[in-house]
């Protein structure tokens, strides 16, 4: 059980700036705010997400859609993508001072745009496509409406995604501090707790070599006694959950900067100021993972694992890492910043106590997997590949197999480690069925199993195996999907294919299994521009006049497949 304890938690509006933080500022470039009401954020740049730091500022739209998003400088129309999932509708603008701006979760985009993206959908029969118009064929200029704010997309409620990045490389910038970009925040960071983590052999915290001791903070305790100072013995290393206080919405957002002082010398610094999309996952090394996979807290470690490349480390002496192996008091201090420099500081003291801890027991039936090189790890029935920096640090992998049980699944049960451990590049997974007919090979997949329920992973045939890249470990199993998706008719009229009164119609699609993979959607004969909000199951058809005769008899068709090519058709008749 982790150990906890009080300790102050100094508050200041700004104090001093290490030289290693600084970013170059330009406010010769003015970014102009995008929407046309007032500021409001929830969501900041590189906040910690899931699988991802945050490449933007979310701009609160008062939980409606549809307002004016306007083109914050002269530029032309570079790309625009639109996907079931993720941005949604987005806009990319580039622009001449070598900047690019990016607009997602969009409802609606302006006619010019709208009308290019909608002649190549129907070109490449395709709702989801990433476009790339040629260079000044739809130049805007500063101030134009290029679209309608919305919800599409992964979003999970109405917003604007923000984005400026470098055009050469796409780089997202947090512009909010390299151009000074107007945010009104007066609040500091909120420090909530400090996690203090034995890292090594003949380590110990508190007495524990293997659970770190947690501090939770209130602003109005007292400050711990430097003559009683937690106990310590070699390596050592930082965490803080912390978030930086939105008080106009009530939000808590991500923070800028962390410095982690041992006895008044800089070990560590983070800054977000910019990263590359490749880097993005690394935030799975940057947290506490084993935390997050518990109860979803994002700790904030403050030391560098052997294969995490993210560039926002500044300083790392050590990686981070204190090593204590005196029986001095040491001070530490960490301090952080939001992007507007203001500054929250807390104090703790460390004193170094030699303990005698019997070294770790050797784990029997572990498997050594170095995290910087290939390797394969076989079992029984079972083969785990894993690529060069599949991991952040060295394992001792798990491999556990419960036997097949005749109707459960075509495979043993196989236990791949633990959940707790992340993974960065996919593993391949192998697993050997087991009496699977051979008439139901086309069907098979890899399935994770946790708590009773199934997650598809995808798979096929690999020689005598079925082969699926996962990202999680857990417990794995053969399994078939033979079953099609489902289709059910939505917003019909008193008569069931009366639309006479309808601007849309509409569908809810589900698969219970494997997933919508392909739809397509048919009226009168002709491939019709049917839109698909994954995170809704809704697939619908806005009605064109310029692409169907209203007024008469249609007929339509919808073709849903999944992932294992299970389909499902819908005929039907309706008026319009």
């Amino acid at each position: 059980m982790k150990k906890k304890f009080s300790i102050l938690l100094i508050f200041c509006a700004f104090g001093f700036w290490h030289s290693a933080f600084s970013q170059t500022t330009d406010s010769t470039i003015a970014i102009m705010y995008p929407l046309e009401i007032p500021m409001s954020v929830s969501g900041t740049f590189g906040e910690l997400r899931t699988n991802a730091l945050h490449a933007g500022i979310d701009f609160r739209t008062q939980s409606k859609t549809g307002f004016n998003v306007y083109a914050i400088d002269s530029g032309y129309v570079s790309r625009v993508k639109i996907e079931s999932g993720g941005y949604g509708r987005a806009i990319y603008i580039n622009h001449k001072n070598g900047l690019t701006s990016v607009y997602a979760h969009l409802e609606a985009l302006s006619p010019a745009i709208d009308s290019f993206v909608k002649r190549e959908q129907y070109r490449l029969m395709l709702f989801q496509v990433d476009l790339f118009p040629a260079k000044d064929s739809i130049r805007v200029s500063k101030g134009d409406v290029i679209g309608l704010s919305g919800n599409s997309g992964a979003s999970t409620g109405p917003h604007l995604h923000f984005e400026i990045r470098e055009e050469k490389e796409q780089i997202p910038l947090n512009f909010v501090r390299k151009f000074r970009f107007p945010i009104e925040d007066k609040e500091p960071p909120v420090i909530k707790s400090v996690w203090i983590y034995p890292l090594g052999d003949s380590t110990h915290v508190n007495l524990n070599d293997s659970v770190p001791y947690t501090y939770n903070l209130k602003q109005q305790d007292s400050i711990v006694n430097p003559n009683t100072p937690l106990r310590v013995w070699g390596k050592i290393g930082f965490g803080i959950d912390v978030y930086d206080p939105a008080k106009a919405n009530n939000n808590k957002t991500g923070i800028y900067s962390i410095e982690l002082m041992l006895d008044s010398k800089l070990i560590f610094s983070q800054v977000m100021d910019k990263f590359a999309f490749d880097q993005a996952r690394y935030v799975n090394s940057l947290i506490d993972y084993n935390q997050f996979a518990t109860d979803y807290t994002r700790i904030n470690k403050l030391f560098v694992q052997p294969n995490n490349k993210l560039t926002i480390y500044p300083v790392t002496v050590s990686n981070g890492i204190a090593t204590i192996k005196d029986t001095l008091t040491h001070q530490i201090l960490i301090v952080v910043r939001d992007a507007n420099l203001n500054r929250s500081a807390l104090t703790l003291y460390i004193k170094g106590t030699r303990n005698t801890i019997a070294p770790k027991p050797k784990t029997m039936g572990y498997k050594k997997v170095l995290c910087m090189k290939e390797q394969v790890v076989e079992g029984k029935d079972i083969r785990v590949l894993f690529a060069e920096n599949s991991l952040y640090e060295d394992l001792n992998l798990f491999l556990y197999t419960t036997p097949y049980k005749k109707g459960a699944y075509y495979s043993d049960l196989h236990q791949v480690h633990n959940k707790y451990v992340p993974i960065h590049q996919a593993v391949r997974l192998q697993i050997r069925p087991k009496n699977l007919p051979d008439s139901l090979k086309s069907k098979a997949l890899l399935a994770l199993i946790e708590k009773n329920k199934i997650y598809w992973c995808g798979g096929s045939y690999k020689g005598k195996y079925i082969e699926a890249y996962i990202r999680t470990f857990g417990q794995y199993a053969v399994i078939i999907d033979t079953v099609a998706p489902v289709i059910k008719p939505l917003n019909q009229g008193k008569k069931s294919n009366d639309y006479t009164k309808e601007d849309v119609i509409g569908f809810e699609i589900t698969d219970d299994l494997s997933g919508i993979s392909t739809y397509q959607g048919f009226i009168d004969g002709s491939w019709a521009l049917f839109e698909y909000d994954a995170k809704n199951n809704y697939l619908y058809y806005k009605f064109d006049p310029t692409r169907i005769t209203f007024g008469k008899k249609h007929i339509i068709d919808l073709y849903i497949s999944d992932a294992k090519g299970n389909q499902r058709t819908y005929h039907s008749e309706f008026i319009k």
